[in-house]
């Protein structure tokens, strides 16, 4: 596995581009995004425009979004920014499920906040929990991933408490 800046896998292939893997696996029909450390408000819009962009990206294959090891670096004006982003750029063309995770470990106060976040996504849903999440995405009505059985926990290390002692 490439590590750098922005490391994104397209189709099994790696490449360099944030502190960051994106998994766009064809034979799967799924999509992941692992963030592992620092990384700009900046880092992360254009992450989402990669995305969009290529060409292996189907709009109707879900994604599993692994946030417990990111460190979002931001000033509150770049942050609203790419919230609005999300809402109505990114998740509008998005017609499938996607599961987001938080370490669970996080402020209180930031979970709840990302849980308000989240919410307001259509079939959008934050978890804890991998398992939970990856389980979540298999009842909306995916098969589990090769490239997800391969690599069961990605960010493990991120989880310091057990899901059910932070809560929203």
């Amino acid at each position: 596995m490439n590590q750098g800046k922005l490391c994104a896998w397209i189709s099994d292939q790696e490449f360099a581009l944030v502190p960051t893997q994106v998994h766009i696996n064809e034979d799967s029909q799924f999509t992941s995004v692992h963030i592992d450390g620092a990384v700009s408000v900046n880092e992360l819009q254009t992450l989402l425009n990669t995305v969009l962009e290529d060409e292996a990206f189907q709009v109707n294959w879900p994604q599993l979004v692994d946030l417990r090891g990111a460190r979002l670096e931001s000033e509150g004006y770049n942050l609203q920014v790419l919230l609005n982003s999300i809402y109505t750029q990114y998740r509008p063309r998005i017609n499938a499920a996607m599961a987001v995770i938080l370490d669970g470990s996080i402020d209180g106060e930031l979970f709840a906040k990302a849980y308000r976040f989240v919410c307001n996504i259509p079939n959008t849903e934050l978890f804890d929990n991998y398992a939970q999440a990856l389980k979540w995405l298999i009842n909306q009505g995916i098969s589990t991933p090769a490239y997800l059985l391969k690599h069961p926990n990605p960010g493990a290390q991120h989880s310091h408490q057990h899901p059910e002692e932070k809560r929203a």
